[in-house]
């Protein structure tokens, strides 16, 4: 066992979780039990994961999307109070990163997606959001088809992703940007810089007319797809560094 705290400052320094201005708290988001054995990951909070977890016996559940973000009503709704009494009840503590978990140059979810890629030298230099890049691009092995790429990334995934290729051509230039990257600051920003095909996770209405006007290929593979390899990966690492238990937890999204 190692106390929670050591945990949590390592998470913290690891994915240098103050550096980045968020819409939620980076960090240690619900205090549990002092003693850690076993960490459960995923990418999203929800009732079905809490459960499992608990039930597995874990005392620390790690996550990208949290309970808690800006703009919420700061009131404990029924939606709210179930999924914090049941918790609270549990001690179990919630550890949660989102933007330092996309950003990351290795662990982080974009870095994640680029590795089934085998992008080369991958730069963190696109999707600049609150004064930070989280995002990457970088050239292909070998030129692919926008079906070709996405056939890749999905079998890895195991989804099934909305591929809008503009014309008939082969892509090496790609950029990624996980979750919600599709909005048309990214599209132009990927074009400027001189990618081809863009990965993200969901698209915008208004993203479909203005990829084809740019001619930038979009390859979009479901925001919870998109963001379920950085938090495994962390996990991963957890276990490496601790000597701990890690299980990964998967509750399936189509969105």
């Amino acid at each position: 066992m190692i106390h929670r705290n050591e945990l949590v400052q390592y998470c913290d320094a690891l994915l240098e979780a103050g550096a980045f201005r968020d819409a939620c708290p980076n960090g240690l988001q619900v205090h549990g039990q002092d003693q850690v054995a076993l960490v459960a990951t995923c990418t999203s909070v929800s009732d079905e994961f809490f459960t499992e977890a608990i039930r597995a016996g874990a005392q620390l559940a790690l996550v990208h999307h949290g309970l808690f973000w800006n703009g919420d009503e700061r009131i404990i709704d029924p939606l709210m109070g179930g999924r914090l009494g049941r918790i609270l009840t549990a001690g179990l503590n919630l550890l949660a990163y989102h933007l330092p978990l996309d950003a990351h140059p290795t662990l982080g979810n974009n870095a994640q997606l680029a590795g089934l890629l085998d992008l080369s030298e991958p730069r963190f230099d696109l999707g600049l959001i609150r004064g930070r890049a989280v995002g990457c691009r970088g050239r292909l092995p070998k030129s692919l088809s926008s079906q070709e790429l996405a056939h890749k990334l999905d079998q890895a995934l195991g989804g099934s992703s909305l591929v809008l290729p503009q014309g008939d051509g082969l892509v090496e230039q790609v950029g990624i940007l996980s979750g919600s990257g599709g909005d048309l600051s990214v599209l132009l920003e990927a074009k400027r810089l001189g990618v081809e095909l863009l990965v993200t996770g969901n698209l915008h209405e208004q993203s479909v007319a203005a990829a084809k006007e740019l001619g930038l290929s979009l390859v979009a593979c479901g925001h919870y797809n998109s963001e379920k390899l950085g938090v495994r990966a962390l996990g991963d690492q957890i276990a490496a560094h601790f000597g701990i238990q890690v299980m990964h937890v998967d509750v399936p999204n189509p969105v």
